[in-house]
């Protein structure tokens, strides 16, 4: 499953670890992040605790988040559609 945001959203991505029955739990070490097209976000900033990252959706199409700690991997799929239209243009040509 993947989630669908516009061009130019404002994104917060977290990690949320979680024990073998759901409880929350913490990690170990600070997860690495990676992103399977950078340009897509291009401004991604992870925080210091590596638990969360922000980011804007710069253009149109899909990328994959992932993040890793512990010998675990958690990635999600961002689907970045166009947003409202803003402008319109008239393309004059001879027939």
């Amino acid at each position: 499953m993947s989630k669908k945001v516009t061009s130019a959203a404002k994104l917060l991505i977290t990690v949320v670890s979680a024990d073998a029955l759901g409880n929350p739990a913490p990690l170990k070490s600070i997860p690495v992040w990676t992103l399977s097209d950078p340009t897509m976000i291009p401004d991604f900033l992870v925080a210091p605790d590596g638990l969360s990252a922000t980011g804007t959706a710069a253009k149109t199409g899909s990328v994959t988040v992932t993040a890793a700690a512990d010998g675990l991997t958690g990635s999600e799929v961002i689907d970045v559609v166009a947003g409202d239209a803003v402008t319109l243009t008239l393309v004059v040509t001879t027939l």
